[in-house]
């Protein structure tokens, strides 16, 4: 029986609504100005029809509304790609130090880069706009990745800069990388270590004979102080502070 009452409220949602819109606008305007309308006389005898053409057309367009947004959920997951990915060689997935690009809001930023094998089933392409890990937000936008089906024979290049750093100098980085596709839907990775990407202390040798103050505090940095994953000129307690 419940079956056969949504079929109707379904059949009246999907053919009819536009009549109901006409109904509980002229039943409601004869209900509530009749004066204005100069129907008073004549609608008086009709109040118990016009109450009840109201209430039944109100009815029937709020079942077109649940109707609609339930058609719109069922549409929108059916998009969702079943999306598989699998990362490329360890020895590719490091985690370095850089600025952020803001001019007026020097922070360190977390720059993670691998390498991920993408493939699905869709007969449409998938394209991953933005990439994060759990807790941080992306700094650095993700070059778009276009994911055609399921011929990915070379893995695709992942450089995402991200805030706040979730990892401390010289360790490992464990987590997983949140893929979110053109429909906003996310795609989660397996986890995914990243070793810290250490500059040697020559080139941060270097580096400080051009550029020895700190990005962040502009005081100068021994080699001793200097912050091995940066790829700037940054005291390590600037770094992590």
């Amino acid at each position: 029986m419940t079956g056969v009452i949504e079929a109707f409220f379904k059949f009246l949602a999907d053919y009819s609504w536009r009549g109901f819109v006409g109904i509980l606008v002229a039943s409601g305007a004869i209900l509530f100005f009749p004066d204005a309308l100069k129907v008073a006389d004549w609608a008086r005898p009709l109040h118990g029809y016009l109450v009840a053409a109201f209430i039944i057309s109100a009815a029937v367009l709020a079942t077109f509304g649940v109707t609609a947004i339930q058609a719109s959920i069922r549409d929108r997951r059916e998009k969702l790609a079943d999306l598989r990915m699998v990362s490329g060689t360890p020895l590719t997935a490091t985690w370095g130090v850089s600025l952020t690009s803001l001019p007026l809001e020097k922070k360190p930023m977390m720059v993670l880069i691998c390498q991920m094998h993408f493939a699905h089933a869709e007969n449409w392409s998938v394209i991953l706009k933005r990439a994060y890990l759990k807790g941080t937000k992306e700094a650095l936008p993700m070059a778009e990745i276009v994911v055609e089906g399921s011929c990915d024979e070379q893995p695709e290049s992942i450089c995402i800069g991200l805030t706040p750093l979730k990892v401390k100098p010289g360790q490992n980085l464990v987590g997983k990388i949140i893929f979110v596709d053109q429909f906003n839907d996310k795609h989660v990775s397996e986890k995914i270590t990243f070793r810290p990407n250490t500059i040697p202390s020559s080139m941060h040798a270097n580096r400080l004979q051009s550029s020895p103050n700190c990005v962040f505090c502009d005081r100068p940095v021994a080699l001793e102080d200097q912050a091995k994953e940066a790829q700037m000129t940054a005291h390590t307690t600037c770094v992590w502070s």
